[in-house]
């Protein structure tokens, strides 16, 4: 068990605890929990909570019994492996590691502390969510009746938190699997377990089913819904957890979780590929441990939640969609791709073998966060050819722990004082990389005036200051 102090900076009642898990973690179950303190240690515990199956390389929130804590009192955060182990991160201080690795043999967390702990005096990438104790209500004069307050417009829906919506995207109304609002909606392990489909029935509805193995559609009009797909590719280059084949035309995919067994060496590159040159409906999918998450086109994706942390090999670059002479609307999705290549989203040219560029892109009232760079538009073009872009009204993400690093060897830039070019290197809870992306925000994006080309209302995550095409 690792406990880290927290002094709280408001009272209320806390009932969730989220945490960042790191990608290499390996077959974790995690029990986290709320100790008081005592004499500069923790103590008792007073609320804790497990999950069974973190998602690797995310932030993930783990219910506790709801527990008041008072503003300005030494509280301490402990988490703990109680199979597996995992990677946590760390920081703020000279001798904090950054990523730590934990194991234990603990199946639960102590009720009273009594012997040693490892106490950390770092910054655990973690908070609590709970409702604030709201102060006691001024007495109105008995002389005057108590004033009306004039009517106000409600809220905008997903008004972005004081931090920005990186740590908690749910908190913005944005889709996040740790607030149960993308993916299937019921859990993987209560769907009847299946091997892999094979699909050539036009306007059939492949649903309700926890996949172990592929999908393959090869007739118009199916629909995949409500169901759970788990691809072990190997490490393979090419391996598809679901595949829209040539003649599947008008294929809808809607609430539906795929990914790559891990996020290391049994990931699946890409999770959702379209080869059947028809446009594809994408609603409400959790795609995660994949190399390419979305592979070719083109596609119409909305309220959908993409991570592109499957490593396949170190020289391999990593999308959330990868697309070449195609298009692609997405509205309202969160992409982010912890790595130092390639982008968010990459439109090629030609398979990369060059030309005018011909890639269609709309992205709208999104949260991007990480890769080489965030956008990168006409990849390998000789000239804005035929192609179109509207990126507008997106939140960049990007990490804010200085020192930023400046890495001469490949020009990038990371925080927290590291050069180092791995997953999530120097990324901290607001973002990846200092710059949007390792290397900046866009490349080879042919912007406005250009005709057809649109970028507007774009700011960044952490304090809503406007970034530039």
């Amino acid at each position: 068990m690792l406990a880290f102090r927290f002094i709280a900076g408001e009272s209320g009642a806390v009932h969730d605890f989220h945490v960042y898990i790191g990608g290499t973690s390996r077959r974790a179950m995690i029990a986290v929990g709320i100790y008081s303190d005592r004499g500069g240690r923790p103590n008792r515990l007073l609320s804790s909570g497990e999950l069974t199956r973190p998602a690797h390389g995310s932030w993930n929130a783990v219910g506790v019994g709801a527990t008041a804590i008072q503003r300005g009192t030494n509280y301490w955060l402990a988490v703990m492996p109680t199979r597996g182990s995992i990677v946590i991160r760390d920081g703020g201080a000279v001798r904090c590691r950054g990523d730590e690795a934990l194991r234990s043999g603990l199946r639960s967390l102590p009720a009273r502390v009594r012997g040693p702990v490892e106490r950390s005096g770092c910054r655990l990438s973690a908070y609590l969510v709970g409702k604030p104790s709201l102060p006691p209500a001024r007495p109105t004069p008995p002389t005057a009746p108590a004033p009306q307050p004039a009517p106000q417009p409600a809220p905008p829906t997903g008004a972005p938190p004081r931090d920005g919506c990186f740590p908690a995207p749910g908190a913005c109304g944005l889709p996040d699997p740790n607030y149960h609002n993308v993916g299937a909606t019921s859990s993987c392990s209560s769907l009847p377990a299946s091997g892999s489909i094979d699909d050539g029935t036009p306007g059939s509805t492949i649903a309700d089913r926890n996949v172990t193995g592929t999908i393959q559609v090869h007739a118009a009009d199916v629909t995949i819904k409500d169901v759970c797909v788990t691809t072990n590719g190997g490490a393979q280059l090419g391996s598809r957890a679901i595949l829209l084949d040539h003649g599947a035309a008008n294929a809808t995919i809607e609430h539906v979780t795929v990914g790559g067994a891990d996020g290391t060496g049994r990931s699946v590159d890409q999770a959702v590929a379209n080869d059947s040159s028809s446009d594809a409906t994408v609603v409400s999918v959790y795609a995660y441990n994949c190399g390419e998450c979305f592979w070719n086109g083109p596609w119409t994706i909305t309220d959908s939640y993409m991570i592109t942390n499957g490593m396949q090999g170190t020289s391999d670059h990593l999308e959330d969609l990868y697309m070449s002479d195609t298009s692609a609307t997405l509205t309202h999705d969160v992409l982010l791709d912890p790595s130092y290549q390639n982008s968010t989203v990459f439109g090629d040219t030609q398979w990369g073998s060059g030309g005018p560029c011909d890639n269609h892109w709309s992205i709208t009232n999104s949260l991007l966060a990480g890769g080489g760079f965030v956008i990168y538009t006409c990849g390998n073009s000789s000239s804005i050819g035929s192609s179109t872009m509207n990126i507008s009204d997106n939140r960049f993400a990007r990490c804010v722990s200085s020192p930023f690093l400046y890495n001469r060897g490949t020009g990038g830039t990371a925080c927290r004082g590291s050069s180092d070019e791995a997953i999530g290197a120097g990324a901290d809870s607001h973002g990846y990389w200092p710059d949007g992306g390792y290397f900046g925000v866009d490349a080879t994006t042919y912007c406005p005036p250009r005709s057809g080309q649109t970028w507007a209302g774009n700011v960044w995550d952490n304090n809503n200051a406007p970034v530039g095409c």
